[in-house]
């Protein structure tokens, strides 16, 4: 799934870079939070509950970065 994940990722960065939007990088702050704070590789747990929904501090990751952008 990562590698679908890292495709999808990679247009929406060209499509935001080429129509100058800005954009929230959510797949790279994820990635670069789970290097940082999953030193165990876990599948889940470390933002998401079930590797796929966000967990409490994911939602807070998520805010805390996706907010700036909307106000």
């Amino acid at each position: 799934m990562d590698g679908d994940l890292d495709k999808y990722s990679g247009a929406i960065r060209e499509l935001a870079a080429k129509n100058n939007l800005p954009l929230c990088d959510l797949r790279a702050i994820f990635k670069t939070y789970n290097t940082e704070h999953n030193t165990e590789d876990k599948e889940k747990g470390i933002l998401t509950s079930d590797g796929v929904h966000l967990n409490e501090k994911g939602n807070q990751t998520l805010a805390e970065k996706l907010l700036p952008l909307v106000k």
